[in-house]
Parts: structure tokens; sequence; C-alpha cells
């Protein structure tokens, strides 16, 4: 694949970095907790914003011309949108400049598709196989963008894309019922 070595040498990674799993004492961070399942690979495969950071959405850094226009439960999720992105934005800012390899990694291209499949393999027992599926098919859909050589050692037919995206859209809806009620549980309890 030929990838600089300082983005696949290895590294220790925690995965699971949120305010219950970091202790603060005046301003500075005392500990960090919940190391299990914490695995030392190659940086390309475990560089992720932070989930105190991360933001899948749209980015959207500026409130759009009708926004006065709009009713408040809209407004507040535009408002809600444009925070998220900036502050994404502004870690991405913070890491090119104190940690340009971790940003190099970052931005590599198709990272996701690269992480995607080993970080959602250890999840499939727990009605997860769809998300680990749709990376799978991905690794198929953008082998040779990948730089990989000869042909993809996995396929699927069109019938197990057709059943793939019946299951997806079960998965969907049960995603879209933890997305309602995030503010009050989180996914895992």
């Amino acid at each position: 694949m030929g990838f600089d070595e300082t983005l696949t040498r290895s590294t220790l990674w925690h995965t699971d970095l949120h305010t219950s799993n970091l202790f603060v004492d005046n301003g500075h961070i005392t500990a960090v907790v919940d190391w299990q399942g914490t695995w030392a690979g190659p940086l390309l495969i475990q560089a992720r914003p932070s989930p105190l950071v991360d933001y899948q959405g749209s980015t959207l850094l500026k409130r759009p011309g009708n926004f006065d226009d709009l009713d408040v439960k809209e407004q507040a999720q535009i408002k809600q949108k444009i925070f998220k992105s900036a502050l994404l934005q502004l870690y991405l800012m913070e890491t090119e400049e104190r940690n340009p390899i971790l940003a190099r990694a970052y931005n590599l291209d198709h990272g996701k598709t690269r992480r995607l499949p080993i970080e959602l393999a250890g999840n499939t027992w727990d009605d997860d196989i769809v998300s680990f599926r749709e990376a799978l098919i991905n690794v198929e859909r953008h082998w040779k963008e990948l730089g990989m050589q000869g042909e993809c050692p996995i396929h699927f037919t069109d019938n197990e894309l057709q059943g793939h995206l019946v299951d997806a859209e079960g998965w969907n809806e049960v995603q879209d019922f933890f997305d309602s009620i995030e503010g009050l549980v989180k996914r895992d309890g």
C-alpha cells in the first residue's frame, strides 16, 4: 500500500473517550478509565476524533438566510449543528497545528473505509452485523481506490446486496429511535 511509516506505526488508542471516562481536577486530567478492548494498532486504523467532538452530519458554520423565518425547533437544530460543526473544525485545526501526524491520519483518503471493518468486527453478535456488512461492502466498492492489488477477496452478489438493504431499513429505524432519545439515554445504557 505504500503508506508513510508514521501512519502505520503501532499506536495505543483509547476509543471511548467521553466525560464519564475522564477524571479532572483543577482543569487537569488526572485519570482516564475504561481501557478494556483497547489495542495497539496502526495509527491510520486507530485515529479518530474523540466522541467529545466527533460530528457525522453535514458541516454548517453559519445560519441560513431564512433562519429568522424558521420555527423555534428548527432554529435550535441549526444552532446545534453549527455548534457541533464549529467544535469539530476547531479540534481539527488544533490537531493540525499540535499533532500534524495525527492530522494526516485523519485526512487519509477512505480512512473510515479502512478503519470500520476492523472496528466493527467484534460487535457482530450484538445485532450489529448490518453495519459490519456495510463496512465490507464499502471495502469491496473502493478496493482499487484503497491502493490494493488484485481482486477483493470478498464479494457480495446482487441478491446479498438487496437483502442487506432490507436489513438496513430495520437497523436505521432502531438508530433513529436512539437518536430521538440521545439527550436522555446513551446508546450503551
